[in-house]
């Protein structure tokens, strides 16, 4: 099971909650903070079972997410499973727009939409013919 956005939240929420599941899956956890990532990790594997992790900023374009779903499918063959627990928000002054503020909603779209659809789009291949 593969968990996009485990650095903080409800992903990491998620990530320590699967990791105790009787059935001992693979938890793959994801996110831009590779620190927080090493953490989770760290506490993963003093409770047993198997937790990896693999760094990936959504913000880092098509490329990368597209490198990013084939590392993570070359790693993790058995992967069946991925959930996008990721995303932003900020508070914008919409009575004044600015280029600043332009930026911050293409930001959120990117994250919070456009980069799942792609992460998607580059891991339907592995999940449809895994079954």
């Amino acid at each position: 099971i593969a968990i996009e956005g485990a650095t903080a939240g409800i992903g990491r929420a998620l990530a320590r909650d699967i990791h105790r599941l009787p059935s001992r899956p693979t938890v793959i956890v994801s996110g831009r903070r590779q620190e927080r990532l090493d953490e989770l990790v760290k506490e993963g594997r003093m409770k047993g079972g198997r937790m990896e992790s693999i760094q990936i900023d959504l913000m880092a374009g098509n490329a990368k997410l597209k490198e990013f779903a084939q590392d993570t499918v070359k790693r993790f063959p058995e992967l069946d499973t991925i959930i996008f627990a990721s995303g932003i928000q900020h508070v914008i002054d919409f009575k004044n727009p600015s280029d600043d503020v332009l930026d911050l909603i293409t930001d959120e779209f990117t994250t919070n939409y456009t980069s799942i659809v792609r992460l998607i789009h580059h891991f339907l291949p592995h999940l449809l013919k895994i079954g």
